[in-house]
């Protein structure tokens, strides 16, 4: 998840329905968990997106819409998460450690985001159960554990990358030993 703040509100309109049929994850809101804060901000001559992290790009305007997204894509490819065992890259879905790169389907990147995410509390089963099968109209404990254990023996088998995912009273946990 990136939040995404923007300087100009036609910039946040236009933007954010581009992302949102990109299928990006992002949030326009800071009290939703995100892994980095990146600013979207237009001058007469440029527009600048600018990470938290220190990231920046400055594009000449007037630009198309095609070279803008590619240039806001590749910058948030860029995007990492360095954790204690490995390095996460969220967008491209990539697990790494040193030179050793794998990449998750869209399942298990959406279980791992979400166990980094909310790795200080952990997040309840059902929510993320949600967040993977929004269409279901039921909810199957037994199928989200088997995607958890899976993720786990991917990263295992790949990566020789041992993570503990313990679920207690319906909250799922990330636990980075």
């Amino acid at each position: 998840m990136i939040l995404i703040d923007y300087n100009d509100s036609f910039l946040k309109d236009k933007i954010s329905n581009l992302l949102l049929q990109k299928e990006i994850k992002f949030t326009l809101n800071n009290e939703e968990k995100f892994f980095t804060k990146v600013l979207i901000s237009q001058s007469k001559e440029y527009i600048k997106i600018n990470s938290e992290h220190g990231n920046m790009i400055a594009l000449k305007i007037p630009i198309s819409i095609h070279s803008f997204m590619a240039s806001l894509l590749d910058f948030f490819k860029d995007i990492k998460i360095n954790l204690k065992f490995f390095c996460y890259k969220p967008i491209l879905q990539e697990v790494s450690i040193n030179s050793h790169k794998l990449i998750l389907g869209n399942i298990h990147n959406i279980i791992l985001s979400n166990l980094i995410l909310n790795e200080d509390k952990g997040i309840k089963n059902s929510i993320l159960y949600r967040k993977i099968w929004p269409n279901d109209k039921e909810i199957s404990i037994n199928k989200l554990d088997t995607h958890l254990t899976n993720l786990k023996n991917k990263l295992h088998q790949n990566l020789n990358l041992k993570i503990n995912i313990i679920t207690n009273e319906g909250q799922i946990k990330l636990i980075m030993s």
